[in-house]
């Protein structure tokens, strides 16, 4: 049953996550266009940090601890639906509307773009996935705490920081913004990697921090350099492809962190996969500097 509930969360995300970001952009009225894509994408990582953090401290502090994180998750459910029926739609619907499968498209004129920002976006989401599903385990084995809202509280933080990275984002030059986000991304995996080594949660927290900067950032970039590339009639499609590349960062390779864990350590899975990330970030940002310079020349 909890599987088939982990199904079921994970097909509607899929559906409603880059319709619902290109609606709050396209709600926005001209002035507040920056700020509606940070809202839109903050709200995906915001919303992925407070829930271990909430679910940490549920469990740890109330009563009925299997039931009332749950209870709490119906509750802004229907708020959410209420939110959404009295929004105004932003495209014009059809007399019959069919539902449909969207294509994923990713026009020629957009690669370019997309390529770099996809695996910088798959390395961050992918760090984003380890403190989801390996950090809770890895501080309960490896570090030796079972406090379940430190637990949650340590698994947010990375989304948390990814947030505060978004929001920092604008202030970048516009050309650097992406590229920086790897740098971050590379330098938080260093002491993620050392801190599961030496066994210290600081320099593993401080590396959490620092690696949600970077993917906040290059979040945040990729998916502005990805919108303003797309025609208008293929953003939803793009924005999605985008998105797909993302939640099976965050999902699929935790799978392989649990087989390798079974066949070794979690201390050498921790770090192996940390050194991974790290080297699919650095492939980004050498992708980046050579398309900067086939551009500039």
């Amino acid at each position: 049953m909890i599987l088939t509930g982990r199904v079921l969360s994970g097909l509607s995300a899929g559906i409603f996550t880059g319709t619902a970001t290109v609606a709050v952009i396209e709600l926005a009225p001209p002035h507040w266009r920056e700020k509606a894509t940070f809202f839109a994408t903050a709200a995906n990582m915001g919303g992925l940090g407070l829930g271990p953090m909430l679910a940490g401290a549920l469990s740890q502090y109330l009563p009925w601890p299997l039931h009332l994180t749950f209870l709490v998750h119906i509750a802004m459910a229907v708020l959410a639906v209420c939110c959404i029926w009295a929004a105004p739609e932003t495209v014009s619907k059809p007399a019959r509307p069919r539902l449909s499968i969207q294509r994923l498209n990713v026009p020629a004129e957009v690669r370019g773009v997309f390529i770099p920002a996809a695996i910088a976006g798959f390395a961050g989401f992918a760090m984003c996935g380890f403190f989801t599903s390996i950090a809770p385990a890895m501080m309960g084995k490896v570090l030796g705490y079972d406090n379940r809202l430190l637990i949650g509280v340590v698994a947010g933080s990375i989304f948390i920081a990814s947030t505060l990275g978004q929001f920092l984002q604008g202030t970048l030059p516009l050309r650097l913004r992406l590229p920086l986000g790897c740098v971050s991304l590379i330098l938080g995996v260093i002491p993620i990697a050392l801190g599961i080594y030496t066994q210290s949660l600081a320099l593993f927290v401080v590396g959490a921090v620092i690696a949600g900067m970077g993917q906040g950032i290059s979040f945040r970039a990729g998916m502005g350099a990805i919108a303003a590339a797309s025609p208008v009639r293929e953003k939803a499609a793009v924005t999605s492809a985008f998105f797909v590349v993302a939640y099976i960062a965050i999902s699929v390779p935790v799978i392989g962190l649990g087989l390798m864990a079974s066949v070794t350590s979690l201390k050498t899975t921790g770090i192996t996969f940390a050194a991974v990330m790290g080297s699919l970030a650095a492939l980004a940002l050498v992708l980046l500097i050579r398309r900067e310079r086939a551009g500039g020349n």
